[in-house]
């Protein structure tokens, strides 16, 4: 029995690290862009609500796991938006174009 106590009380004490080490304030926007501009992207998301997301020069674009450029983003292009903690796009993941055109509701 001691020897299956110490190992446990190791990974419970080692749990709330973990999770501390992961921050947790990161939150993310997924849908697809519908309005595109040099600081401002706006996205309609899977549930119907539109999002602006601010762009600065520390946003990292990535496209199928690799770097891309901002020019690579284009209306009608699903998206997963990695937000800062002051609300800015720290990671855009660039996905595929929709196959119907963006509704404006």
């Amino acid at each position: 029995m001691f020897k299956r106590t110490i190992p446990m009380l190791m990974l419970l004490l080692a749990l709330p690290v973990v999770l501390l080490a992961h921050g947790g304030s990161h939150k993310k926007v997924m849908g697809t862009i519908s309005k595109l501009e040099v600081a401002n992207m706006q996205i309609t998301t899977t549930d119907g609500h539109e999002v602006d997301v601010a762009l600065t020069s520390k946003t990292h674009f990535m496209k199928n796991k690799k770097k891309a450029a901002a020019t690579d983003a284009k209306v009608g292009m699903r998206v997963v938006v990695e937000l800062s903690t002051d609300g800015t796009a720290e990671t855009v993941r660039l996905g595929k174009m929709t196959s119907t055109p963006v509704e404006k509701r």
